[in-house]
């Protein structure tokens, strides 16, 4: 693991997060990651689990909200029943199962051991499908802190879309009650939309070695070029915290994904 990056901003976004969820008596504290694609979302988050537990003893779950993607089957119907050009694949506002995803998280903030949705992304040649019940996760114990990240956590409608984004701005209206529910939140921004492209190229590329299914190149870009206009429209909704209610940490990177300066909402 990058020690630059443990430095600069893993070990503050800890300490930060420990004096969040000092406050927080009953429920078990949620908290929202939120990134573009192929930022370090999940090794990230994988820094959290291991250090809480190490230095705090206490027991995190890493959830992605691409756990809660719509299985292959509902996405194909979805994209029929549409004919969006943003609901063909998985990814974008609306290709999640809400109802599962609400009852999940409600459910372990209570302190409730359930199993945990996951999602394989190397099906379907990288198209993607929900995990059998049988390959879910299966808690021991309660979590004592739940890290939920996604790329679009925080987003939120607004007036006046553009970029034929009329369904998808009505579809975020089901994410109000999530951006509600977090306790803390810490955004990784990207200086520049286009170092999107980079940063989830690399992803696939490390995929791809590890003899996983992934995109290629083409399919990468098109992909992504779904995505940048979503990011233009939707993510000045969280560089101005108007869509949630807790406190949040934002960490700027550059093209390496380095710091570039945080501030504090």
């Amino acid at each position: 693991m990058d020690l630059e990056r443990i430095l600069d901003f893993y070990r503050p976004a800890k300490t930060w997060i420990e004096k969040q969820i000092a406050v927080k008596n009953n429920e078990i504290p949620l908290v929202g990651v939120s990134a573009p694609q192929g930022t370090g979302k999940s090794t990230f988050a994988n820094y959290l689990v291991r250090n809480f537990k190490e230095e705090n003893n206490l027991n995190v779950l890493e959830i992605s909200i691409d756990d809660f993607y719509l299985t292959r089957k509902a996405q194909l119907e979805l994209a029929k029943n549409t004919g969006h050009p943003y609901l063909q694949e998985r990814g974008y506002p609306g290709t999640h199962d809400m109802p599962l995803m609400y009852e999940v998280l409600e459910a372990l903030k209570q302190g409730k051991v359930l199993p945990i949705p996951r999602y394989n992304k190397s099906a379907y040649n990288g198209k993607g499908d929900r995990f059998p019940e049988q390959n879910w996760t299966k808690l021991e114990n309660r979590p004592d802190l739940i890290v939920l990240e996604g790329w679009m956590l925080g987003f939120a409608p607004v007036k006046n879309v553009i970029n034929n984004l009329e369904l998808i701005n009505s579809t975020l209206e089901d994410y109000i009650k999530l951006n509600n529910m977090f306790d803390a939140f810490i955004h990784l921004h990207a200086n520049e939309s286009h170092f999107v492209l980079d940063w989830r190229s690399q992803a696939e590329k490390e995929r791809r070695e590890s003899g996983l299914g992934a995109m290629g190149q083409e399919e990468i870009i098109n992909y992504l070029k779904l995505f940048i206009p979503c990011y233009e429209t939707y993510n000045h909704v969280l560089l101005n915290k108007l869509s949630l209610k807790c406190p949040l940490i934002r960490f700027e990177l550059n093209e390496k994904r380095g710091l570039m300066d945080s501030v504090i909402l």
